[in-house]
């Protein structure tokens, strides 16, 4: 399993303390040029990105939007998610940064005819612990 989490999470310490091998997105397409080429030469079964926020939950869609513009424009509009278990489920999708990544990946999987499951979980900070360490089982 490949962790993604992005710079500005202010959990990326603990989160590298649990996954000593956790992937930094920065720089958006600089990264996902990097990650993607990481995803063809590990042959991955999952993919995990974990992001902050208010109410821990999984992510079950990525939508064809960053902020308020489509991403490709020949693009599909949507790609499903798996979700991670034992987490509430995302009412609707984001738009911003965590979308973006969500969606370059699951798009890429598609593209390469690859297996790779993509979850995504929103973590708040009571729950950092307990849910990573569920991640782990």
């Amino acid at each position: 399993m490949l962790v993604y989490t992005f710079r500005t999470n202010p959990f990326k310490d603990k989160l590298k303390e649990i996954f000593p091998d956790i992937f930094i997105f920065d720089k958006l397409n600089e990264d996902f040029k990097i990650f993607s080429n990481k995803i063809l030469k590990e042959k991955l079964d999952k993919i995990l990105g974990i992001a902050k926020s208010d109410i821990s939950q999984s992510e079950t869609k990525t939508i064809n939007q960053f902020n308020n513009k489509k991403m490709d424009k020949n693009g599909r509009e949507n790609y499903n998610l798996t979700p991670w278990s034992n987490f509430d489920i995302s009412k609707k999708p984001t738009t911003s940064f965590c979308n973006w990544t969500m969606y370059k990946i699951a798009e890429f999987i598609e593209d390469n005819n690859l297996n790779t499951k993509l979850s995504f979980v929103h973590l708040n900070k009571k729950d950092l612990d307990k849910r990573i360490n569920f991640a782990l089982v």
